[in-house]
């Protein structure tokens, strides 16, 4: 398969939902240089485009029992999405840009965010 996340910006992350009980649409999600984020659902062969970040997405990170996945970006934005709606849950703007998101260790429903300068 052959998957575009935007017809004019580099892919920027991955991250892949894994085909498990709780987990209703595996597949993968993708971001781009442009803000584009994209769900590729294996399992139904479909796209889905989630839109709210106006520049690179950075890093992306599945949380809450794979029911929420976490987008930040060079947009100083933390997007917290609803996998199985792909409805914005909440958005987040910080002091600076962010470099990368990842689940804290020993409790699958926090996250941290780091950021250009540390």
């Amino acid at each position: 398969h052959t998957f575009q996340v935007s017809p004019s910006a580099r892919v920027s992350c991955l991250e892949f939902l894994p085909n498990i009980s709780s987990s209703k649409l595996p597949g993968l999600f993708a971001s781009a240089e442009d803000g584009s984020l994209v769900h590729f659902s294996m399992s139904k062969a479909t796209k889905v485009n989630m839109s709210n970040h106006t520049q690179a997405v950075t890093s992306l990170c599945i949380m809450n029992s794979n029911r929420q996945l976490v987008s930040v970006g060079r947009d100083r934005l933390i997007c917290v999405w609803d996998i199985p709606t792909h409805e914005l849950v909440r958005n987040i703007i910080g002091e600076e840009s962010f470099e990368a998101v990842c689940r804290f260790p020993g409790n699958p429903d926090v996250v941290v965010a780091g950021g250009e300068s540390g």
